[in-house]
């Protein structure tokens, strides 16, 4: 299923100047499906501890 990273698979991991394969990158034009929405929407329920509550 999907496409193997063979950039990754080798002794070296690439520096981060190419750009990715086709395949890996996003596309910038495309719909979010409804089901994912909600995933992305941000938080906003107040946290039921603070940061100083340890």
């Amino acid at each position: 299923m999907g496409h193997r990273p063979v950039d990754l698979e080798g002794p070296e991991h690439p520096d981060g100047s190419q750009r990715a394969d086709e395949h890996y990158r996003p596309d910038i034009h495309a719909t979010v499906a409804p089901e994912d929405k909600e995933s992305l929407r941000p938080v906003t329920l107040k946290s039921a501890r603070g940061p100083t509550d340890a």
